[in-house]
């Protein structure tokens, strides 16, 4: 009678244990296990889907992270101290009942670059270790998860987004749900350097319609000119001063970055 009472509680216990997960799974992951799910370094390589969080079912969804300027623009590089909108959408065949996910950013040296603000209703932030990560706070009925981001300081190095998704059929149990889990980097803009000072190189009218004009102290220059996405539109020397055509850019913040000899600045031009 003790061996069968015994194993009863154990049973029992059990059942209990598991009805709370499956329970509490619902105000997000890392809150109720104090776990993180995102795949990133340091996090046991765990995601939803791997920590039998929710199965492989029903549900085969893919996630996309889109980081937008505040002019709303789509931006593969960040300008350190600068705050951008990301939107986190899952996408699946069937009909899921409810969406869920965490995410956390993280700096060259896997350091949190985690500075989220302005998170909406269905999501909450929570720290574990030393970082703070963004998920659900319940499930979900929209499929899209927005906040707001601001970018480490500069140094910082490229940043990494790691995130795990779900679609989940709400019948209170794991099996026959659906996971995912991916990454997004953006890359580190430098806008700013020691090895020639603000004030040795002018870059002016600000903003301009048509042209620029470039002027520094030393003798020699080259410059390349890039975009907000950090992709390369032109490249020259000059010596001392030169003009700059942007008449057939669109309307919009540039970067012009400038070499003299091993000296180098990258300085903001403005396109109206």
């Amino acid at each position: 009678m003790n061996k069968i009472f015994t194993n009863n509680v154990f049973l029992t216990a059990c059942s209990i244990l598991i009805l709370i997960g499956l329970m509490s799974n619902s105000s997000g992951r890392g809150n109720v296990f104090g776990q993180a799910v995102t795949g990133a370094p340091g996090d046991s390589n765990m995601t939803c889907a791997s920590s039998g969080c929710h199965s492989s079912g029903t549900f085969s969804p893919s996630a996309d992270l889109t980081v937008l300027d505040l002019n709303g623009n789509p931006v593969s590089s960040f300008i350190p101290g600068e705050t951008y909108d990301i939107t986190l959408a899952t996408q699946t065949s069937g009909s899921p009942s409810a969406f869920g996910f965490q995410m956390v950013a993280l700096d060259a040296d896997n350091s949190s670059a985690s500075n989220w603000s302005d998170i909406g209703n269905n999501m909450q932030i929570v720290t574990l270790g030393d970082r703070d990560y963004i998920e659900h706070n319940s499930p979900s009925s929209s499929n899209e998860f927005n906040t707001k981001w601001t970018a480490p300081s500069a140094g910082s190095g490229d940043v990494t987004f790691y995130f795990s998704a779900n679609a989940v059929n709400g019948n209170g149990n794991p099996g026959g749900d659906g996971a995912t889990s991916s990454t997004f980097v953006l890359s580190e803009i430098v806008t700013s350097s020691n090895d020639l000072t603000e004030a040795s190189i002018s870059i002016f009218p600000q903003p301009a319609l048509d042209f620029v004009t470039i002027s520094g102290e030393e003798l020699n220059y080259e410059y390349t000119l890039f975009d907000i996405k950090g992709q390369k539109i032109k490249a020259s020397n000059f010596t001392k001063t030169t003009s700059l055509d942007i008449s057939q850019l669109t309307q919009g913040l540039y970067f012009v970055q400038l070499y003299n000899g091993d000296k180098t600045i990258t300085k903001k031009l403005f396109k109206n």
